[in-house]
């Protein structure tokens, strides 16, 4: 019996086109997403200029806008070594150490260096062993004054949030403040005014890579050393939170 060619196509493809489209619509909502972060990322900025601090760790943002990403390296053995690109190009790297045994100013869990795109270091931030929530000092490139303080808020909040100092300015009110959410990892990074200075995200980026990145938006004037500090240590804190939900998990 002669059968058309061209209908048994047809007969075949309909099935894998139906099961193609079954495929983009459970995948909807999370491309959906992804592709919203990376529009109010990259799109009209809805960030406020900010007003540089005299204690700042590196130069101010120049342009009304920056976009920087935060890679995690591919080949990272402390898991917190992060390459920092604007425009493909590296600005900073970060390396991490963790559980270093002494420190400056006592005993300490984790370490990070921060340097510029020619190797020259910035800073170091340095986790406080003793701490009722989770709290880094952030130290000159020689290592021998705290210059900023990077602060889980103590008190009950309804979503994370993080305190960032200036310890020249002794002023208890943070000069940054981020509040967010650890499940999205999305967060806004607030001013003293109240203005939006920073926004971070990671999520238009976990479609494509395994590790840890995050998008960095900062508006002209922002510290993008004392931001990149501060992602980092939202990204150590949010690790552990997963890390201690999925050992419950495993244990019930």
């Amino acid at each position: 019996r002669f059968y058309d060619i061209n209908m048994i196509k047809n007969v075949l493809f309909i099935p894998n086109l139906l099961f193609f489209f079954s495929i983009c619509t459970l995948q909807l909502p999370t491309i959906i997403t992804s592709f919203s972060a990376l529009r109010d990322l990259q799109g009209p900025s809805s960030v406020k200029p900010s007003t540089p601090s005299p204690h700042a760790l590196s130069p101010p943002i120049k342009d009304p806008v920056a976009f920087y990403v935060l890679k995690e390296k591919l080949f990272s053995v402390s898991g917190e070594d992060f390459n920092v690109l604007e425009n493909g190009k590296r600005v900073f790297t970060v390396t991490g150490s963790n559980k270093v045994p002494f420190g400056v100013g006592g005993l300490i869990l984790d370490k990070l260096e921060i340097k510029n795109a020619e190797g020259k270091k910035m800073c170091s931030v340095e986790r406080r062993a003793i701490a009722l929530k989770t709290a880094y000092d952030v130290y000159s490139p020689d290592g021998k004054s705290c210059i900023c303080k990077i602060e889980e808020e103590v008190l009950p909040t309804l979503t994370p949030t993080f305190k960032f100092f200036y310890e020249p300015e002794n002023n208890p009110k943070p000069f940054l403040k981020a509040v967010g959410s650890f499940s999205s990892c999305n967060y806004d990074v607030y001013a003293r005014d109240g203005s939006v200075v920073v926004a971070i995200s990671r999520s238009f980026v976990e479609l494509s890579d395994k590790n840890d990145c995050y998008g960095i938006r900062m508006a002209k004037g922002v510290d993008p050393a004392a931001i990149v500090a501060l992602a980092c240590v939202i990204d150590e804190v949010h690790d552990e939170e997963k890390d201690s939900k999925e050992k419950k998990r495993k244990k019930k």
